[in-house]
């Protein structure tokens, strides 16, 4: 797969349909075989699986492939799709699949452990191979397990140079770590250069901290110099970070990561998922694009007017010299914000408002914090931190749930602005306890942890100083404040002081809260939507009418979606999508033959049937798991809904110019509990041989009130282009007549909500028995639908 720039959001439902590469039977793999898989254009295998026993605990997927552009898909307990029998798309498999690995190239892995986000565990995990490239490719799959974790190492990349012309201290200069200036051994570091001896430090560092993580995943470090300054008393010895970030949503899932609609490091992404960093995103492996971190050191230090010329101590031996700054702690310290421990909650205020979320704008290379197009979204470092009260009893999250309208910015900025005085000559007490607070129990119940009593002060305090060196009010030390501890002696301290520890300490048990967890975990609960009208009510008119029509213990339980909605004019549509709910997600089948997923059919008033038209363009995905987290679901307040999705949709032209997207937040009109008994809710239609119309009902008890019915009703007008009006009484008495109403002034997609202007077009009597009839009269320009007493079909199934 192409590459995926992760801070700008692409939906990707310009998908390609593919041919099965085999007849449609399961295929067995054994542990520890090969087997080979040869791909024609466009083509995938779906019916690949491995059975594993309770005595595993990782499961190595690897694919070697030559030609072509082979992607893998992994999933636990349920098939992929059968795609010999239908039509599929690279799309539908990635929406299956738990893990992916998609690289440009066909050579592709995936690891997976017991501590995995979706853990191995005993039974059946299936496999898919796809190539989504126009050239034929072959490719060796092979599949190992083992009875216990295999850790990975940290790999350093020493090349790849970079200049910046707008920002030296943005450079990548490699020639210090091949500097042949004479060196003498120290501290058991035996390089005789100062080049060696920075190269192995550096080694040393990251193998210490490779022990500490047990990563089951290489994780790909590129190792750099810039002149970063300083003066006599402070100097920034490096910096590290991610080199990119990204977040699991309808466009483009990642369903390994614990929290959707959240920001997460790339090596935390890699590190979650089992794969390479490009395997992960998409794009090219090779040289610096599969790096996940990048450090920086300082070539100033040691030059006599930076902190009085003290040098970095090379040794690897702890602690043997006062008079300089431990490299390999530095460095184990930087590279861990690397791993994600870093906060993106703006510090910046030069960047936008402190505390503000990071959004995306588009054209940017770089998340945003004001004036973005897309977001704003949480980040998983600030997901863990509460904010504590001044009366330091009462905390409330960080974060949470807050409208984009009334950001939570001002309480963050207090928060991270609560602790030591700094100015231009003092840096006040670094280790007073803050109102900014780490609160997940790993870290609070951890031995590392140095903070005591009851919750919140137990809570270990993040680093938020009052910063006034440049202001005559309190402001955040940028670089400094949120990612870091303050705890004496804490690795991930916001100052580097001499003999400095090498260990991960508090990092450890706070960074397992982000992914790093080597502890058996879980398997993960989904979502479970329900049949009825689901609507966004910052879109009153529009809705969807979703139902259940078969349970299907291998894909899926099957739903029928109808979008019912208005056009450019303002005028009634309707669009159609079949699927299955896979993990709390529906994914939609292709039922256009422009391989669309939404579709508006035509019905033919001779044959009384539909087809579905020529070109629609439309695409749609409705994922029900934490859709509260979504910038989509937070535009105004739904914290009350028994329920959120995300409905992710989208039409394009027939050169696949898509023409129209929004992402929407839909919400149960009712629930479940709430029908009524008997229940004659249900997909109603004339049977085989009347088809192209149909009649949702939503039988609701409203306790003394009555039972209410509410209808949707589906049918053609004199074009034969699908319309619909609704109906709805309350009380309802079996048989009596409805007026059906339409409204005459609706608004497009995408335009700003207008007022209802609702006209009736007819009546609706619906008779409950055996059979079940209805009679109709439904008006439009032109003509009338009709239908009298016609004995009607329940396509919905009980739930």
């Amino acid at each position: 797969m192409s590459a995926r720039k992760p801070w700008v959001r692409a939906l990707l439902f310009a998908s390609t349909a593919l041919c099965s590469s085999a007849a449609f039977a399961d295929a067995p793999l054994a542990a520890a075989g090969a087997t080979n898989l040869t791909f024609n254009p466009y083509s995938l295998y779906t019916n690949l699986y491995i059975d594993i026993d309770a005595s595993a605990q990782q499961l190595n997927v690897n694919l070697t492939g030559t030609g072509g552009d082979v992607d893998l898909y992994l999933r636990y307990g349920s098939p992929f799709p059968d795609c010999s029998a239908t039509r599929c798309s690279d799309d539908m498999i990635l929406r299956y699949a738990q893990y992916h690995s998609m690289s440009s190239s066909s050579n592709e892995s995936i690891v997976v452990t017991n501590a995995s986000t979706i853990p191995l565990k005993a039974g059946r995990w299936y496999i898919a191979a796809l190539n989504g490239s126009s050239a034929s490719a072959t490719a060796t799959l092979y599949v190992t397990t083992s009875a216990t974790v295999q850790a990975a190492n940290i790999q350093l990349d020493f090349g790849n140079p970079r200049s910046s012309s707008s920002d030296p201290k943005n450079n990548c200069d490699v020639a210090p770590w091949s500097d042949t200036t004479a060196a003498t051994p120290v501290g058991g570091n035996a390089g005789t250069t100062l080049g060696d001896q920075r190269k192995n430090a550096l080694q040393y560092a990251v193998q210490q901290l490779a022990q500490q993580i047990q990563s089951p995943v290489p994780i790909n470090v590129h190792a750099c110099w810039a002149h970063l300054g300083g003066d006599k008393n402070r100097a920034t010895l490096a910096h590290a970070s991610s080199t990119s970030f990204a977040f699991s949503d309808t466009s483009f899932p990642m369903p390994w990561l614990v929290k959707k609609y959240t920001w997460y490091t790339n090596t935390q992404i890699a590190r979650m998922g089992g794969v390479s960093n490009c395997g992960a995103l998409g794009g090219d492996c090779s040289g610096v694009r599969n790096d996940v971190i990048e450090i920086t050191f300082n070539s100033d230090i040691g030059t006599p007017n930076v902190i009085g010329g003290s040098p970095f101590y090379l040794g690897y031996t702890a602690g043997a010299n006062s008079n300089s700054s431990d490299f390999i702690a530095v460095a184990m310290h930087e590279i861990t914000h690397g791993l994600g421990f870093l906060g993106l909650a703006n510090v910046d205020p030069s960047s936008g408002p402190i505390g503000a979320r990071a959004g995306i704008t588009t054209g940017a290379s770089s998340i945003s914090y004001q004036n973005y197009d897309q977001g704003p979204w949480d980040d998983i470092f600030g997901d863990n931190i509460v904010k504590v009260a001044s009366d330091r009893q009462n905390y409330t999250p960080f974060y949470g749930y807050e409208l984009t309208s009334q950001p939570g910015n001002a309480a963050r900025a207090a928060a991270m602005t609560s602790g030591n005085t700094v100015t231009a000559t003092d840096l006040g007490a670094l280790y007073t306890p803050t109102l900014l607070r780490w609160s997940d129990p790993l870290a609070v119940n951890s031995s590392a942890n140095q903070a005591t009593g009851n919750p919140p002060d137990n809570f270990p305090s993040l680093y938020a100083p009052c910063d006034l060196t440049q202001t005559a009010t309190c402001s955040t030390s940028s670089g400094s404040t949120l990612s870091h501890t303050v705890q004496q002696g804490d690795l991930m301290n916001a100052f580097i002081n001499r003999g400095q520890v090498r260990q991960m300490g508090l990092a450890a048990p706070m960074l397992a809260a982000m992914g790093w967890s080597t502890s058996p975990a879980a398997a993960p609960v989904y979502a479970k939507p329900f049949t009825g009208i689901w609507y966004d009510r910052t879109h009153s008119g529009h809705g969807i009418d979703f139902r259940l029509v078969r349970h299907d213990a291998n894909y899926g339980d099957a739903y029928l979606l109808a979008f019912y909605t208005y056009d450019a004019t303002g005028s009634v549509e309707i669009f159609q999508a079949q699927g299955n709910i896979v993990d709390g997600v529906f994914v939609p089948i292709i039922i256009g033959p422009d391989d669309s997923t939404l579709t508006r059919f035509q019905y033919d008033p001779v044959a009384k049937t539909i087809k579905p038209v020529a070109n629609t363009g439309g695409r749609v995905v409705v994922d029900f798991n934490q859709a509260a987290n979504s910038p989509a679901c937070r535009n105004i307040d739904r914290s009350a809904a028994p329920l959120l999705g995300v409905m992710s949709w989208s039409f394009a032209d027939t050169t696949g110019k898509i023409t129209e997207q929004s992402d929407w937040c839909l919400e149960p009109l009712t629930t479940l509990a709430q029908n009524a008994s008997p229940d004659h809710g249900g997909l109603y239609y004339g049977g085989s041989g009347d088809t192209g119309w149909g009649i949702s009902v939503l039988d609701i008890n409203r306790g003394a009130a009555g039972e209410q019915l509410w209808i949707d009703f589906y049918y053609p007008d004199a074009n034969g282009k699908p319309i619909w009006a609704v109906a709805n009484a309350q009380p309802y008495v079996n048989g009596q007549t409805i007026p059906l109403i339409q409204n005459a002034a609706g608004y497009c997609r995408t335009c700003k909500p207008v007022a209802q202007n609702q006209v009736q077009v007819g009546t609706i009597t619906l008779n409950f028995g055996t059979p079940t009839t209805a009679t109709i009269v439904a008006n439009y320009t032109g003509g009338s639908f009709m239908r009298t007493n016609v004995p009607l079909v329940n396509l919905g199934v009980a739930q």
